[in-house]
């Protein structure tokens, strides 16, 4: 049987030197001995809220010390942490504790006013992080009991194909059972590796790499927010040598001047995910910085891995996610029916690491006979190798035919002078949508004539951008994906 049952176990029930460092924060360095004795101390500071195991807890915050060993003491007393973005305004927060039923909300009294908290959730129990912290440090050093039986570890908030919020039911099992396919098949961390939190703790990204740091018995880097110069100096300063994130990030390794002017030679590998990966962005990391890129694709309900396109898969085609991981099973489905290879359709699939439920939605509508259906165009070829195309949402029908925007992002993204591309569909009566392109150029010598042109080389004629702006940068989302609704007021 597996010696961890509980996520918390991964500091409390295996060998590991403990002045091991774990986590690196501004200039504080906490080891695994203290990572324990804090998150303990944490532990009994709940107990005094009087929550009961399987309670709900949100946590309102970003990564830091007090916020990760909160969320770990939670989870070892069998109450169901859950973290929302403190980037949220306060009505979107309200939408997302509605599809919950927390017993309790901890928040920084900086970030947020908390009478209009108070406003909004008026029968929750409020705590601040601040006053916690400061009981916790006067808690004795007494070890806390485990709770061993304790089902659901989290919920991640996600709106899935809707829009409208749903919570995605993690089991410590599932979070578990992929922490060992990171540690065996993909990530392949060693105790010598520093990983770079770049992602929120309040997405999937940013949690697997708190835990999959601590299966390792390797260190974790927190940034105090994100800014280029302080991404790369933190790379130098802290010997990262690793970091999962979206490709936004790989764009500013490999264009950004930034990169010149920071030694960030530790940097042996990536894992990208999120949105498309060019073979040109991958070829292009390992020329100029020797790093390597490991290309994902799965998703919050996967916990979140699918397919992956590792170290073992050198053989796999170039713009591919590689080949599904042990105990997962997939199709491609459109209108109902399984399609053949190389015929697009909607992914579906099935697995050990999926979630089991949504919580109050059971399955919602995107279960089918224990397949998920993930809201995703792609196919597979001959050999089970995966493209992802596109989000089902942002297919556009132009004169009658589907277009793919991510089609037209990759031949874009493959003129020598486009640093980066989006494009969305506009409303139109004679063809239903026209396409528009957002470019963020190298430099200023390159005109909309000379995009159309490059997309006349390569595209045919319906699936070429009718429009195109410059843009200093394209609109992000928090977690630093492409935001498309922005780009549709533009």
């Amino acid at each position: 049987m597996n010696s961890i049952q509980n996520i918390s176990d991964y500091f409390f029930s295996i060998d590991f030197l403990p002045e091991k460092l774990f986590l690196k924060a501004n200039d504080e360095q906490i080891t695994y001995n203290e990572a324990k004795s804090r998150i303990d101390k944490f532990a009994v500071t709940l107990k005094d809220l009087d929550l009961q195991k399987g309670d709900q807890l949100i946590l309102i915050t970003e990564a830091n010390p007090t916020s990760i060993f909160t969320f770990i003491a939670a989870a070892k007393l069998g109450l169901i942490p859950v973290v929302l973005s403190t980037r949220m305004p306060l009505n979107e927060l309200k939408r997302y504790i509605d599809t919950l039923d927390p017993k309790a909300v901890i928040f920084h009294k900086n970030m947020i006013d908390d009478n209009k908290l108070n406003e909004l959730i008026p029968d929750i129990v409020i705590e601040t992080f601040e006053r916690l912290s400061e009981i916790s440090q006067s808690q004795k050093n007494n070890p806390v009991d485990t709770e061993r039986n304790s089902d659901i570890l989290t919920y991640l908030l996600t709106s899935g194909t809707t829009g409208l919020p749903k919570a995605a039911e993690i089991n410590h099992e599932t979070l578990i059972y992929s922490m060992n396919l990171l540690k065996e098949e993909f990530w392949q961390l060693n105790d010598s590796d520093v990983s770079l939190m770049v992602a929120p703790f309040a997405h999937i990204f940013g949690i697997f790499t708190i835990f999959s740091a601590a299966s390792t018995h390797s260190s974790v880097v927190l940034m105090n927010g994100f800014n280029p110069e302080l991404f790369f100096e933190t790379i130098e300063k802290q010997k990262v040598t690793f970091f999962a994130g979206v490709p936004m990030l790989a764009n500013l390794l490999l264009f950004s001047p930034l990169s010149s002017k920071y030694k960030i030679s530790s940097l042996r590998k990536i894992m990208l995910g999120g949105s498309y990966v060019s073979p040109e962005l991958i070829t292009g990391l390992k020329k100029k910085h020797n790093i390597d890129v490991i290309v994902g694709y799965g998703m919050t309900e996967g916990a979140p891995i699918t397919y992956f396109n590792t170290e073992t898969m050198k053989s796999a085609p170039e713009s591919s996610v590689g080949k599904f991981h042990k105990d997962t099973k997939l199709k491609i489905v459109k209108e109902g029916k399984e399609m053949h290879p190389n015929e697009p359709g909607e992914i579906w699939v099935k697995g050990s690491q999926m979630i089991k439920n949504y919580y109050k939605n059971g399955f919602a509508d995107n279960f089918e006979d224990g397949w998920f259906k993930t809201g995703d165009v792609g196919r597979l070829d001959e050999k089970g190798n995966l493209f992802w195309l596109d989000r089902v949402k942002n297919m556009v029908k132009v004169s009658g035919y589907s277009v793919y925007p991510s089609e037209i992002e990759t031949v874009l993204l493959k003129h020598p002078e486009i640093k980066e591309a989006a494009v969305i569909g506009i409303p139109n009566k004679k063809v239903e949508y026209v396409l528009k392109a957002f470019i963020v150029s190298k430099n200023e010598s390159i005109t909309s004539n000379d995009v159309k042109n490059f997309c006349k080389e390569h595209l045919i004629s319906y699936k070429i951008p009718r429009s195109i702006m410059f843009l200093e940068s394209l609109p992000k989302n928090y977690i630093g994906k492409i935001d498309r609704d922005k780009l549709k007021i533009l």
